[in-house]
């Protein structure tokens, strides 16, 4: 009985004892032609994200740019200008202010090792935030390097 205890004790410790990271979501996915040079992958859903990535799958793909357009309007420019080959990712992209919800991600590419009519798939996956127990979402407000425009986003109270 006593061993019985100090093993479920030993787990029980072992358990909380790790942090749990969060998850990465496919939030888009695109199959791009070759005959063009920029899309439009819309997020659905209502989930906050805090990191983005891309994978390019069935043929390489040249990204050199995307902008990630924000729920509240705003849009964020990340110059990517990588060569993803088929199966590959992207670096992790933080997103500004925490976390954010995304609209749509617009991007633009260039094909490379062009396939007779053939496609490349761009799946997008974002990083979930995890919210923590007692927390609620408040407004923030940032004026920009220019002070052009204040910056307005939502964040979890507390992190």
């Amino acid at each position: 009985m006593r061993t019985t205890i100090f093993y479920l004790a030993a787990v029980l410790f072992i358990l909380t004892s790790f942090t749990v990271q969060p998850a990465w979501k496919m939030i888009g996915e695109r199959a791009v032609k070759f005959s063009s040079d920029h899309d439009v992958i819309k997020v659905g859903g209502n989930d906050w994200y805090t990191k983005l990535k891309i994978k390019v799958v069935d043929a390489p793909l040249h990204i050199s740019n995307f902008d990630v357009v924000f729920e509240n309007g705003e849009r964020f420019d990340v110059a990517i200008r990588q060569d993803i080959r088929k199966g590959g990712e992207s670096r992790i992209i933080d997103l500004p202010g925490g976390e954010r919800r995304i609209d749509r991600i617009e991007f633009r590419y260039r094909t490379t090792g062009r396939v007779a009519g053939g496609t490349a798939n761009v799946i997008v996956f974002g990083r979930l935030s995890l919210p923590h127990e007692g927390a609620e979402r408040v407004e923030f407000a940032r004026s920009s390097s220019h002070g052009e425009h204040e910056e307005r986003g939502e964040s979890l109270n507390g992190r």
